[in-house]
């Protein structure tokens, strides 16, 4: 059964190229609450996660969801987006096979200041949900 191994907020991320070619991901200023300066306010960030347990043969669809902590409304809804099979073996065991995702948001209006979560949904299961607290610097 696929189940995140990993999830991070961070202020922001970036993919540059290395001097091999390859690209590498960069996790900038990881959070564990947010402190914009206002509530309500807009506000920026980035979430990184991982999904191991993944029949990587197989099409996937993968959905994100931010959701507010007053009437759990629905901020971020990623909708559904499909996963490809891969095209190459991996010496990997089943189990340790998935993927990495990073997803950037701006301007996300935060109403409230409290508990916010995040929701990672694959093949229409829930895998988990990853809270952060929002409280204005100037409230």
């Amino acid at each position: 059964m696929p189940y995140v191994s990993t999830f991070v907020y961070t202020e922001d991320s970036s993919v540059d190229n290395s001097t091999q070619g390859k690209q590498r991901l960069s996790l900038i200023n990881p959070q564990h609450i947010f402190r914009p300066a206002f509530v309500p306010g807009n506000f920026s960030f980035s979430i990184f996660f991982g999904i191991l347990d993944l029949d990587m043969h197989k099409e996937h669809t993968l959905r994100y969801l931010f959701v507010a902590p007053e009437n759990e409304q629905t901020l971020i809804d990623s909708g559904e987006t499909n996963v490809k099979p891969s095209e190459t073996e991996s010496d990997l065991p089943p189990e340790m096979q998935g993927v990495l995702v990073t997803l950037n948001f701006r301007n996300v209006p935060l109403r409230y200041e409290g508990i916010y979560n995040s929701k990672v949904i694959v093949d229409g299961y829930e895998l988990g949900e990853f809270p952060i607290y929002v409280q204005g610097r100037e409230s």
